[in-house]
């Protein structure tokens, strides 16, 4: 049964440790994610390509970076399959949607983060 799950990090920046999350579980398939203002960069465990989870939700007031940027030539994306994905807060996150069906994507707030870098950065199959 899904669902609702929010990432906490109070562990460490790793989407793979249970810890990390306000019910104790990674989230598995149809959970819907939300990512709320204050919460700490989700850093590690970026492979998550396998789980279909529900909606992915990236709240209003969420500042800090999502994927890794070490390299800005060759970021390192979360990897994620699921059924939408919302952006809303102003922070920076690189994201690779699944390669197969369409994901909505809805881009609420973004801002520069410098001169020709933007927020959110979105690659993957067929976007809608």
């Amino acid at each position: 049964m899904a669902t609702d799950v929010t990432w906490r990090g109070t562990t460490d920046g790793d989407w793979s440790v249970a810890t990390n999350w306000s019910d104790g579980a990674v989230p598995a398939a149809a959970d819907n994610v939300s990512i709320p203002a204050g919460a700490p960069s989700i850093t590690a465990g970026l492979g998550q390509s396998g789980v279909a989870l529900g909606i992915v939700r990236v709240e209003s007031g969420f500042v800090n970076t999502i994927g890794l940027d070490t390299d800005p030539l060759v970021p390192t994306y979360l990897d994620l399959d699921c059924d939408r994905l919302e952006l809303y807060g102003a922070g920076k996150g690189y994201f690779n949607l699944s390669p197969t069906g369409t994901i909505p994507v809805i881009v609420g707030n973004s801002i520069a983060v410098g001169t020709g870098l933007f927020g959110w950065y979105i690659k993957g199959g067929t976007i809608d």
